[in-house]
């Protein structure tokens, strides 16, 4: 069974691709002695920061490194340094043979999606999609191939390569 092109397989891999209707997964925590009531929060936080966020919390070392980072500083300071952008990766499985491995980086604004498939031409970035999210929140644009997001491009691919290098 070949790998489709991504654009293909959209509406039917669940959460298999690098979309945020598949990334953003809605997060609640409640904790008065830290937290407003009602308060929202745009910061990209992770799965991995759940972890240490809440031994925090409980006020407890962890026993064990962790990549990510408790979110407390978040809510005690409006101003307090975060994450600019994270990677997000999928890998082929026999589950899903059609749906491609993929690398991604996302940022508050931006999403740039690498697929390690070639293209009908063999071009190893044939597939790949640049999204700006502040204009298109369903990403259905793919800019990837507009001149004027050409140096964009250029940052957001080497921003996935800095992530890539830093996670191994």
């Amino acid at each position: 069974m070949p790998i489709q092109p991504p654009r293909i397989l959209r509406a039917s891999s669940g959460k298999r691709l690098a979309y945020d209707e598949a990334l953003r997964v809605p997060f609640f925590i409640r904790y008065p002695k830290l937290i407003s009531p009602g308060s929202v929060r745009e910061e990209l936080t992770l799965n991995i920061d759940v972890a240490p966020t809440l031994l925090e919390l409980a006020g407890l070392d962890s026993v064990i490194p962790m990549h990510g980072e408790s979110f407390v500083p978040l809510f005690k300071d409006n101003n307090a340094s975060w994450r600019k952008a994270f990677l997000a990766e999928y890998f082929l499985e026999k589950v899903a043979p059609r749906t491609p491995t993929w690398q991604a980086v996302r940022t508050d604004r931006w999403k740039y999606i690498h697929y390690l498939i070639a293209d009908e031409k063999g071009d190893p970035y044939g597939y790949d999609e640049l999204y700006d999210l502040a204009t298109d929140q369903k990403e259905i644009t793919n800019l990837v191939n507009h001149p004027e997001h050409k140096n964009r491009l250029k940052e957001m691919r080497v921003q996935l390569e800095n992530l890539l290098n830093r996670s191994k």
